[in-house]
């Protein structure tokens, strides 16, 4: 599909490494790329509405199995942006550690995030610092982290 996005030689190849199953992104798209906000929303929805039957998106299923780590700091990302990016957030199964620190997600958009992060089977991780977030919304989402390191963290036994 064509979303008529400006070309970004290294958003390019960031979508070629998650494509070949890459756990995380290239550490350079931080410093050579930039999503901004509608960019990102355009991105992030067209590859969460992929329908599996659909030629152009016949992988689409396994494309984020192996993502581990989602570095999206300081990408520009907004409202809009973090919104899309909660609904692709299913798509990635193996997902453990998301950093969307240095944005601009405000309070609707990061109490969905914090939404879908609670119901991630395993996101561990979760940076969202730098944004204009109430702090209550912070609290639920480490009180949601803790409880998950809880769940997965055995007990030792004393015998």
């Amino acid at each position: 599909r064509d979303l008529r996005l400006p070309s970004s030689e290294a958003a390019a190849r960031a979508l070629q490494v998650i494509g070949l199953g890459g756990a995380e992104l290239p550490k350079d798209l931080a410093s050579k790329g930039y999503l901004g906000n509608r960019g990102a929303q355009a991105l992030f929805l067209a590859l969460a509405s992929c329908p599996a039957h659909s030629e152009d998106c016949r992988e689409s299923g396994a494309i984020f199995q192996e993502l581990r780590r989602l570095d999206l700091s300081g990408q520009g990302l907004g409202n809009e942006a973090a919104l899309a990016l909660a609904e692709l957030l299913p798509k990635c199964p193996a997902l453990q550690s998301m950093d969307v620190s240095r944005n601009h997600i405000s309070e609707k958009a990061a109490q969905r995030l914090v939404q879908a992060v609670e119901l991630h089977p395993t996101i561990e991780e979760v940076k969202i610092d730098a944004n204009p977030i109430p702090s209550w919304l912070r609290i639920r989402l480490q009180s949601a982290l803790r409880k998950r390191k809880t769940i997965r963290t055995p007990t030792p036994n004393n015998s």
